[in-house]
């Protein structure tokens, strides 16, 4: 009698990005070959090899970072709030949202070349914060007691738009 055995759990770490790489590449070939060359029978000729070699980059790449993004999903569920809407904007808020996370947790994920890289997207949207509050996807961040505000002098509006700065990204009012 012929008996199937199931495939142990330790393997879900190297069967996911197997699965996950075959069907990206997949993708991502047809589309760059067929925009490159058109409908043709060369696409159809170039297609395949041009699937293997980026399939032979894309798993062991995931191999490699799939335990990072976990760490970084992880601490970005665990580590901020909901957005309070949704747009246009998400990445930016999304990305505001990590920045505020400390230094000290992201370091437990990150080494310091993936830290100075991930730096610059977070001072990015720290200079989109005030954006990102009037349009109202964040709360903006917490004051001391007693703060002060950078409203220009006699402006009636609140803090967080006086030093609103369009950038035509998007958004809604």
């Amino acid at each position: 009698m012929f008996v199937i055995r199931r495939l142990p759990p330790r393997y879900a770490a190297f069967v996911m990005p197997l699965i996950l790489s075959v069907l990206m590449t997949f993708v991502v070939s047809a589309i760059s070959t067929l925009k490159s060359l058109g409908p043709t029978s060369t696409f159809l000729l170039t297609w395949p090899s041009a699937w293997a070699l980026s399939w032979l980059v894309a798993f062991p790449t995931l191999l490699v970072v799939l335990p990072l993004v976990r760490r970084l999903v992880t601490l970005v569920v665990d580590e901020t709030p909901p957005l309070k809407r949704y747009g246009s904007f998400d990445y930016d808020a999304i990305m505001l949202q990590m920045a505020r996370i400390p230094r000290e947790k992201l370091g437990t994920a990150l080494d310091e070349a993936q830290w100075r890289e991930l730096k610059l997207r977070f001072d990015q949207a720290r200079r989109m914060e005030s954006i990102l509050v009037s349009e109202g996807y964040v709360s903006g961040p917490e004051r001391p007691t007693g703060a002060t505000t950078h409203a220009p002098p006699g402006s009636t509006r609140p803090d967080n738009e006086a030093i609103l700065i369009r950038t035509g990204r998007g958004g809604s009012r």
